[in-house]
């Protein structure tokens, strides 16, 4: 198997011959791939808390209100976090559907994010007026 699962670690391999060429290419491909499933993953658990979110804003304590809009600010800058993370593994990814996949399901959940957040602070704010 490979060294680690790590990007950096997968471009030291050899690669004098075609052998080693292909062993390094597809360590690359699966280290890269390894390195976007972790923030994809969060941009999927960040998407789960926006419905509870809501409801919260809808019948939560109103004393409590700061809390429950500085998290949603929190949960959209971790989104918008893991988003930029995965562009910058993508870096490593050739061209191809998998590529296009993880971008479009990353900008996917960050717009998401947005509206999320955008849907609790709305709804705080017409409890308080």
């Amino acid at each position: 198997m490979f060294p680690s699962c790590l990007p950096q670690d997968a471009v030291r391999l050899p690669q004098g011959t075609e052998e080693e060429k292909g062993v390094r290419e597809r360590a690359v491909k699966t280290a890269t791939e390894k390195t976007i499933q972790v923030p994809l993953s969060l941009l999927k658990v960040i998407d789960q808390t926006w419905e509870p979110l809501v409801e919260m804003a809808t019948v939560g304590n109103m004393n409590c209100r700061s809390d429950l809009q500085v998290g949603a600010r929190c949960l959209e800058a971790g989104a918008w976090g893991a988003y930029y993370n995965v562009l910058v593994n993508l870096d490593n990814l050739l061209e191809g559907p998998e590529r296009n996949s993880y971008l479009t399901q990353a900008e996917d959940f960050l717009q998401k994010a947005r509206r999320g957040c955008e849907a609790v602070l709305s709804e705080v704010e017409k409890r308080v007026e």
